[in-house]
Parts: C-alpha cells; structure tokens; sequence
C-alpha cells in the first residue's frame, strides 16, 4: 500500500471516529423509527445483501438476496430495501458483530466488489456479507461499526 493510501486511509479513519466518539449524527429519513439515544453515522446507497453458494463445479458464487440503502447507526445496521413497499428492517444490531472484515472481489465482469463480511457467531454461514462498489465507503462502513462497538 502506497504511503499517499495510507494517509488517505488515516484521514478518513479519525474523521469517522470523531462522528461516532462526538454522537455527530446525520439527519435521516428513518429519525422516526430510531430508538432512543440512535442515530445515524453513514449512509450507504445501493448496497447488495448476498449469500455464498457453490455452483455444481465446486466453484463459490454469490447470490443477491436484496438491496438497499444501508444505514449505520451507533446502535444497529439498518437496511431501506428497494422494493415497492420499501421494507425496513434491522439487519442486525451492533452488539451481535463479533467481527468485521473487509475484502475485495470481481464480478463476472472483472469489476472490482467491496465486501463486507459481518461475523455474528462462530460458524460462517452465519455471516452477514454486504456488498458495495466503492472501497472507501467499506471502509467508512467498518470503522463507524467498529468504533460504534466500544461505546455501547
């Protein structure tokens, strides 16, 4: 990693760690349905639920399950899916992370995919895998999690 990244990198870190550590909450359009003391750190749009399968080859592939607009607040990961009735839902509440990681893959058409894999118990098929097109907003997405973690 280029010295230029990982200044790039340091920046956006201490700028998401001030949003959590100061409560510096953006408004949203789901205020209304927060809980108490919740609110919102990042908005991510378009991102991508999916599931990892094996095709008949052996060969892991990955399923949409839906997607949506992911919305992190300091208490849960929300999820305003694209759909008629534009479903809300928890994805899943902060506290349930037992870890994060980041990692990237292609497409079928070699384009690069963020993936945010949120590990929620011992086994892996429980993971909760996030996809996004932008590495900086996967990024973003894991230190607001991860910084959120220690003031709950």
């Amino acid at each position: 990693m280029g010295r230029r990244k990982r200044k790039k990198e340091a920046e956006i870190y201490n700028e998401m760690a001030g949003y959590v550590e100061n409560k510096d909450f953006f408004e949203t359009d789901l205020d209304h349905i927060f809980g108490e003391d919740e609110g919102c750190f990042f908005i991510i749009d378009d991102v991508r639920r999916v599931t990892k399968y094996y095709d008949n080859k052996g060969h892991g592939r990955f399923r949409e399950m839906y997607r949506g607009t992911l919305y992190i607040t300091n208490k849960k990961l929300w999820l305003k899916l694209y759909r008629e009735t534009n479903s809300i839902m928890v994805l899943v509440p902060i506290t349930d992370i037992l870890e994060i990681y980041k990692s990237k893959r292609f497409d079928d058409n070699l384009t690069d995919i963020y993936v945010l894999k949120l590990r929620i118990s011992k086994s892996k098929e429980d993971d909760i895998l996030l996809e996004m097109d932008d590495e900086m907003d996967a990024y973003k997405a894991m230190i607001c999690i991860e910084e959120a973690q220690k003031y709950l």
